[in-house]
Formats: C-alpha cells, sequence, structure tokens
C-alpha cells in the first residue's frame, strides 16, 4: 500500500468491484494474489518505468496492452505473477490518470471468485470489454477517455512502448 513517504506520479482510480477485489479478500490466497495485484497496480502511480503495447494481441511482458478494437481505448494492466494471471480493464480519462473498472483471471478459474477466466474465448474478452465500456459510461458520464496512438496521451515519465 502507498504511504506518505512514496512518490506519487500518477493517478489510478478504481471502480467499487475493482477496489473490494483488492482490499476484502477472504482466503489467504485471494489475499496473497490481490496484494500482488494492487502493488503492480501502484507501481504505476508511483511513477516506475511502465511498458504500453499499441497493437491489440501483441503484449507479451507490457504492463498494459491496447484491447481490440483500439478505437475504444480500453486498455488491461497485465498483472502474470505469482500465477494465476489477472487483468484490470479500464480507460485513461487524462494523461497519467487511469481508472480501473473490472478484473478477470486470465486461464484459470480462481476458487475464491466466480469469475470465469477470459482465456482465448472471443466472446468472454468481447462481453469483459463491453461491460468496462458500460462501466465509463455509467461511472464517468459524458466524459470522453483519451485514444489514438501517442503514448504522451496516456502516459508521461518512464515508458517503454510497444508499437
Amino acid at each position: 500500500m502507498i504511504d506518505d513517504s512514496d512518490p506519487v506520479e500518477r493517478c489510478m482510480l478504481l471502480h467499487p468491484e475493482v477496489r473490494v477485489a483488492l482490499l476484502e479478500g477472504t482466503t489467504e490466497a485471494q489475499k496473497a494474489r490481490m496484494m500482488q495485484l494492487r502493488a503492480d497496480m501502484e507501481s504505476f502511480v508511483k511513477g516506475d518505468v511502465i511498458s504500453m503495447c499499441f497493437t491489440p494481441y501483441e503484449a507479451e511482458d507490457e504492463f498494459f496492452g491496447l484491447l481490440d478494437p483500439p478505437g475504444e481505448a480500453i486498455w488491461d494492466i497485465r498483472s502474470r505473477t505469482p500465477r494465476p494471471s489477472l487483468r484490470v480493464l479500464g480507460m485513461f480519462p487524462k494523461v497519467n490518470t487511469f481508472v480501473a473498472l473490472d478484473w478477470w483471471p486470465r486461464r484459470r478459474k480462481l476458487e475464491w471468485s466466480d469469475k470465469e477466466p477470459l482465456g482465448d474465448d472471443q466472446l468472454r474478452w468481447r462481453l469483459a470489454i463491453h461491460e468496462c465500456r458500460e462501466r465509463w459510461h455509467n461511472t464517468l458520464p459524458g466524459e470522453v477517455p483519451v485514444a489514438g496512438m501517442d503514448v504522451e496521451r496516456y502516459v508521461t515519465g518512464d515508458v517503454n512502448v510497444r508499437a
């Protein structure tokens, strides 16, 4: 958890469902996994070096991956370790601010969650992206997310970009 001595370079806003998942674990496995996800997300806020991939389906080790279709400007944060991998979907309302709208297991069913893993199932991904877009409109009505292929519109500071 970020404390008063940590630098704050960027902002991450959490939808209530994401916040509950991060802070209210009921099993030790859930608490441990969500603690690491929270640490991954805090590294963004602290201004640590992050990586972004602007080509859907091409992200490998990048922290942020742009999802398909790219024009909707929905990104996922990729928390890979420890297993199971998790994804946090969201959008940028302005530079250096990310709104985390939903989270999902990537490939494996979690014993502590009812959420089905996204896997490679295009329908599940489409539904997750749709839900993310709906949450954006319900949470920030009238706000237009940052879009485009210019990294400086999303994040400043130390960023590694893969087009």
